[in-house]
């Protein structure tokens, strides 16, 4: 994940994966046989006692134990024209700039790959450790993360691509609300009921799939859908993978623990497993509620998708976009502040800002995507 970029680049990234392919007319036996591509994951689960990131509680960041353990998984595709990509999504609330160049050069050094054809992505669980390289022992965890390429490099074998797509619209929820009385709120407060009119904004209830076929068997599913993994922020002290984790675990019970589960986070800046109805449930009980629902989405998806008929190229597109920032006045700055030191010292208030510059909302994400493919399809 690059900061200012993430969500953005998942779903372009699906585009062009596909974009190369068409809907498959030929025989069986011609399909696929151009088009290699390698899966590989790694538990690079840090230390115990080490600070994580996500979780509001004050000067408290210290880890205290593993829930589940956190995965680096990553495929690496590799055309007949000789190009080649990788993707790594790895079980972190975020990735620096500076880390993901790391990471990048880490496995430049020990492979063919191009450090600028490397994609990583982070899944924004709140519940795993820190990605500035200052922090303790954060190379030595980020490097073992970024082998999850390296292994991934080495098992290349002739792939199918097939896709699919299904709507879950059960568990993502937007976070702002408005009240009858014309005020906006959060979907963690707390209401009486009647209060909350309605959304004051959208979800992107659209999950797709990208399934990995090696000799007629499906191996692995690249899995997109935009939703925060916030579930237990502000109440657990445990590593954890949040609700991908279950995702992963879902698929595990129906196709076998050797298939591989990729999920990528979507434009999900706006967008909560918090439903103000229910209120903040930041239990690992409603993890798993989460991530079951939606593993059998994305059963539900690979079961329908279509296989495709690639060329054999494997392409790679990249664009630098300029986004214009949001001015406020310094009044505003100095009250930001004050919020923010507040939440130092005392933990995550019932009412917060909500604009992290890193995250970008559902209905911007869907106008990226619509404009990317609609450029190269």
């Amino acid at each position: 994940m690059i900061q200012d970029s993430r969500s953005l680049l998942i779903p372009v990234l699906l585009g062009l994966l596909i974009s190369s392919c068409t809907e498959s007319n030929t025989n069986q036996s011609n399909i696929g046989q151009s088009l290699g591509i390698g899966y590989a994951e790694v538990n690079y689960t840090p230390r115990i006692g080490l600070g994580m990131v996500g979780n509001y509680r004050g000067d408290d960041y210290a880890s205290r134990g593993i829930h589940d353990s956190l995965f680096a998984k990553a495929i690496v595709a590799l055309g007949d024209d000789g190009n080649k990509i990788a993707i790594v999504s790895v079980d972190i609330c975020n990735i620096k700039a500076g880390s993901v160049e790391y990471m990048r050069n880490t496995i430049a050094e020990a492979s063919d790959l191009e450090a600028e054809n490397i994609l990583i992505h982070a899944t924004h669980t709140h519940s795993g450790p820190e990605s500035r390289l200052e922090a303790p022992e954060a190379k030595d965890y980020l490097a073992k993360a970024a082998g999850a390429v390296l292994l991934a490099n080495k098992t290349i074998k002739p792939s199918q691509l097939l896709a699919g797509r299904t709507i879950e619209d059960r568990v993502s929820h937007n976070r702002r609300l408005k009240a009858i009385d014309g005020s906006t709120h959060m979907v963690w407060e707390k209401f009486e009921p009647g209060y909350i009119s309605e959304s004051l904004g959208s979800i992107d209830p659209e999950m797709i799939t990208i399934g990995i076929q090696q000799q007629g068997k499906m191996v692995a599913a690249l899995i997109n859908f935009g939703c925060h993994p916030t579930t237990l922020t502000g109440n657990n002290w445990l590593y954890s993978a949040d609700y991908p984790g279950y995702i992963t675990e879902s698929i595990h019970k129906v196709k076998g623990k050797e298939f591989g589960s990729m999920f990528l986070n979507g434009a999900c800046g706006n967008v909560t497993q918090v439903d103000h109805k229910a209120g903040f449930i930041d239990t690992y009980q409603e993890c798993q509620r989460i991530g079951y629902i939606l593993g059998v989405a994305a059963l539900e998806s690979m079961n329908a998708q279509k296989e495709l008929s690639d060329n054999g190229q494997v392409m790679v597109s990249r664009e630098r976009v300029p986004i214009k920032k949001i001015g406020i006045s310094e009044e505003q700055y100095q009250w930001a502040k004050e919020v923010m030191e507040r939440v130092e010292r005392e933990g995550m208030p019932p009412l917060q800002a909500d604009g992290i510059p890193n995250e970008v909302y559902a209905k911007n994400g869907w106008k990226c995507t619509k404009y990317k493919m609609n450029s190269i399809l």
